[in-house]
């Protein structure tokens, strides 16, 4: 957590107003690879982010990525569009979001904006740094990111509000808990703690277990996915202390969502992210703290469904600013959405998906296979061929058709929605 406590005595002096809407600061902690159901505050049994029930957290139960894996989950929070339209779909420097993005918006009503991201996707020239005045990139050490980065900002003027970007990377691969949490759940695991615990080297020992060492690898997998929560936990807690010790909290509307999350062998021998669009990838946390001296300040009810392209619109709908013209996204305060769009295009499209907070039905163009889940109360497979699912077919045949024509013919999708 030493980095977003380090980031606090150049913030100090960007406070403004506390009943100014239009000039309250934001933080907006947008996690890497973090599921919405390991967390207590969405029900999750297992302790792994008790300091949470600490603060005013609100939760939002109907958040959703735009796509599986970060560099185009981020654009479209940045830039209020979809993955097709703003065309950042690659993690080489061959795409640059040249669209406009609300980040662009609020420095030029004033705000000192400010991206500390330990993805370095976000800082490779990609365009999605573009927009920050000050930029630090962290490399994530033992584990906890939070915890071991030294990295001061400083030197923000004064009657500046701020609005500052932190990407940590802590639940992402390579697993590696910090020492304090290792061994709390995975007591016993089938790895070489002493390697880097990648995707790659997962699927390696999976396939060589029998049926009973893959169970056991499978539920390691997940234990040890969790251990990594309690040290993203302490940070987070130690931001908003000091935050609330230094006054900023009275005037600072804190968010905190994810980019994607993560496939921990729900399908037998599948882990990690970018490949599928399975719910427990693009059904996202989506929290939010009103400022301190403003308890009754309403960002988001409960109920609400919204989209990555969506944050951005509400944000600055949040603080009086108009909203960007021409996207796809919405300010979802004047109204939520009955479902979510989610897509895979990464130099071609493989998968799409749509959902109502009730049901997911997704076409992967690469298997040529329909899918389908029922989400609540919990995520359970579902006949691509019950009502409900295929209730949403039109749409997503119309949604692929969509997609389509934005792209390049061998960019398309091999086998379409039938």
């Amino acid at each position: 957590m030493t980095m977003l406590l380090s980031l606090l005595p150049g913030l100090l002096s960007g406070c403004a107003g506390p009943d100014d809407p239009a000039h309250l600061n934001i933080v907006v902690i947008h996690v890497d690879t973090l599921r919405r159901d390991r967390l207590p505050i969405y029900g999750y049994a297992r302790p792994t982010m008790p300091l949470m029930a600490e603060w005013p957290w609100q939760r939002v139960d109907g958040y959703t990525s735009a796509s599986s894996w970060t560099v185009p989950s981020v654009a479209s929070v940045m830039s209020g569009l979809e993955p097709h339209r703003h065309g950042v779909n690659s993690a080489q420097p061959t795409t640059f979001l040249d669209a406009p993005t609300f980040i662009a918006d609020l420095r030029a009503a004033g705000y000192r904006t400010r991206l500390v991201t330990g993805n370095n996707m976000l800082s490779r020239g990609l365009g999605l740094e573009k927009d920050f005045e000050e930029l630090t990139t962290i490399e994530e050490k033992d584990g906890d990111m939070l915890e071991v980065v030294d990295a001061a900002v400083s030197g923000l003027p004064a009657h500046r509000p701020f609005f500052l970007w932190v990407q940590p990377m802590d639940p992402h691969t390579p697993y590696n808990p910090p020492a304090q949490d290792r061994g709390r759940w995975a007591t016993d695991p089938p790895f070489d703690m002493g390697k880097d615990i990648d995707n790659e080297y997962v699927t390696t020992v999976y396939a060589a277990e029998d049926e009973a060492g893959r169970a056991a690898l499978t539920q390691s997998v997940r234990d040890i996915y969790d251990e990594q929560l309690p040290g993203l936990d302490r940070g987070i807690d130690g931001l908003l202390r000091d935050l609330r010790q230094r006054g900023l909290l009275d005037n600072t509307l804190v968010v905190l969502a994810a980019d994607h999350g993560e496939m921990l062998g729900e399908e037998p021998g599948t882990f990690g992210h970018g490949e599928r669009l399975r719910p427990e990838l693009v059904r996202l946390p989506l929290l939010w703290m009103p400022p301190l001296d403003r308890p009754d300040l309403v960002f988001l009810p409960a109920d609400c469904s919204g989209q990555s392209q969506d944050l951005g619109q509400t944000l600055l709908a949040m603080v009086n600013l108009p909203l960007m013209p021409g996207v796809d996204g919405i300010d979802l305060r004047a109204g939520c959405r009955s479902g979510g769009r989610h897509m895979i295009l990464e130099d071609v499209l493989t998968g799409v998906a749509i959902s109502t907070p009730e049901v997911e039905l997704s076409w992967m163009c690469d298997r040529s296979r329909l899918e389908a889940w029922r989400l609540e109360p919990e995520i359970a497979d579902l006949d691509p061929a019950d009502p409900a699912a295929a209730a949403l077919l039109p749409g997503l045949r119309l949604y692929e058709q969509e997609i389509a024509a934005s792209l390049p013919a061998d960019q398309g999708c091999a086998a379409p929605v039938p």
